[in-house]
């Protein structure tokens, strides 16, 4: 029995959601890329609380610290969605960084910069998840365009909170 547990390999689940296979498979693709961009956005807003220092420091940390831990949260529930459609979820570290959201913060960046960065990185992940909805609906997984639709408003909450904490008038 311990030698058959040992053995076990991650495969596609049989799924009966009444969602055809392809559609369960660009779905789960597209999940893939937003699990991806969401975990380099959910590093990269670590290392702004992380290094926040000056006269917004406790309210940077604070702000920064809620919104990695939403984002790991909804990383979760993304490869649980991505398993739900029957498909495997991201097995590699690489397969977590294949995407290119944001590039890494230069040593020299100010909070400025690490902040404007943040905005220009959630409104484009919102963006691209305003796209997967479309599929979504396309395919009448109600349940993924739903997960995807409360994201959409963290990620722009958490842009409207920097830009507010920058005192951004655009």
């Amino acid at each position: 029995m311990t030698q058959a547990v040992l053995k076990h390999s991650v495969s596609e689940l049989e799924n009966r959601s009444g969602i055809d296979r392809k559609s369960r498979e660009t779905l789960a693709d597209r999940l893939r890329l937003a699990l991806s961009n969401a975990y380099q956005l959910m590093i990269n807003t670590q290392i702004v609380h992380w290094n926040a220092q000056g006269p917004l420091f406790f309210s940077v940390h604070k702000l920064t610290e809620s919104q990695y831990e939403n984002l790991f949260a909804t990383i979760d529930d993304l490869a649980e969605r991505i398993r739900a459609l029957g498909m495997p979820a991201p097995r590699t570290v690489g397969a977590l960084f294949s995407t290119d959201l944001m590039k890494d913060f230069e040593e020299s960046a100010n909070l400025e910069t690490y902040l404007e960065r943040l905005i220009a990185a959630n409104d484009r992940l919102a963006t691209e998840l305003r796209e997967t909805i479309k599929v979504a609906e396309k395919a009448d997984d109600v349940k993924t365009a739903d997960l995807l639709t409360d994201f959409i408003g963290t990620l722009e909450e958490a842009a409207w909170m920097y830009r507010a904490t920058l005192g951004d008038q655009s």
